[in-house]
């Protein structure tokens, strides 16, 4: 019996906001089928966090760190 049909999306929201801030979680759940990957989703992509790439910095100035200008 499909998930959908035991519980309310009401009632799987709730549950899975108890681990709106676990990932690894949310991600697995989104992989386990199409009614948790309807929920997941839209815990995992409330917040999108734009972050440099591993090993990339940027300075204050907003230029990668390592990086130079030149003018043209």
């Amino acid at each position: 019996m499909p998930l959908s049909d035991l519980l309310p999306y009401d009632v799987v929201l709730r549950i899975l906001e108890l681990s709106q801030y676990d990932y690894t979680a949310l991600a697995n759940c989104a992989l386990t089928n199409k009614h948790l990957n309807d929920i997941a989703s839209r815990l995992l992509y409330k917040t999108v966090v734009i972050s440099p790439r591993s090993g990339e910095w940027v300075s204050a100035s907003g230029i990668p760190v390592g990086f130079t200008v030149k003018e043209l």
